[in-house]
């Protein structure tokens, strides 16, 4: 019987330089792959929110045509329900009737931002959020999202797509509101990697978006 070498009777194991090697590799990859992951998952929620966004925008003007009475959007202020961490913000937005009488009736189901994504209420950002009066009410009547206090602040549609002038906003200039991540709230826009504005032409009702 032929005997095996000495050579392929032992197998060669990685020696403990390599494994350091192959260790340090993988770490720095993983420091380029994961921020570049969370990028791009905060890339498809800023994206989300948008379309949330001038959707309702969208039904807001159709309805006071539709309706040819004064609807208002609301953009709603409040912490995440069932999250005992998470602190009020303009995370919501909702569509109402407002009557003759100054009564209002809710049109449409309170549509929530995506997790991490707020509207950011700073004048530089948002002059909708800045310059119109914030109003406070009690929890929701619509359970399950009912469960916290909340306070918004709206703006009114006319049927023929004019809006209402309303708090310190001037028609001659665009109103608009910024979407950012939650973490970046209060950072000033030079500081802001991504973020999408929605500017609304008060005139006319219409929506264009900025995204840098």
């Amino acid at each position: 019987m032929v005997s095996r070498s000495k050579s392929s009777r032992f197998r060669r194991g990685f020696t403990l330089p390599e494994l350091l090697t192959v260790i340090a590799v993988m770490v720095v990859l993983m420091a380029l792959v994961v921020p570049a992951a969370n990028d791009v998952v905060t890339a498809r929620r800023l994206k989300h929110a948008e379309e949330l966004i001038t959707s309702e925008i969208q039904f807001w003007r159709q309805s006071a045509m539709v309706k040819n009475a004064v609807v208002e959007i609301c953009f709603i202020k409040q912490a995440r329900p069932g999250n005992e961490n998470a602190t009020a913000a303009f995370r919501a937005v909702r569509s109402r009737l407002r009557n003759k009488d100054g009564s209002t009736v809710w049109l449409s189901k309170k549509s929530w931002l995506p997790d991490a994504i707020v509207m950011e209420p700073s004048g530089g950002l948002s002059n909708i959020l800045d310059k119109v009066p914030l109003e406070t009410h009690p929890p929701l009547d619509d359970a399950p999202l009912s469960d916290e206090a909340y306070s918004l602040v709206s703006l009114s549609v006319r049927p023929w797509g004019g809006l209402d002038p309303v708090g310190s906003l001037l028609l001659s200039e665009p109103w608009f509101v910024t979407l950012v991540k939650e973490a970046d709230l209060g950072k000033p826009a030079g500081n802001l990697k991504d973020y999408i504005t929605i500017q609304i032409d008060p005139s006319t009702g219409r929506v264009t978006t900025y995204r840098p």
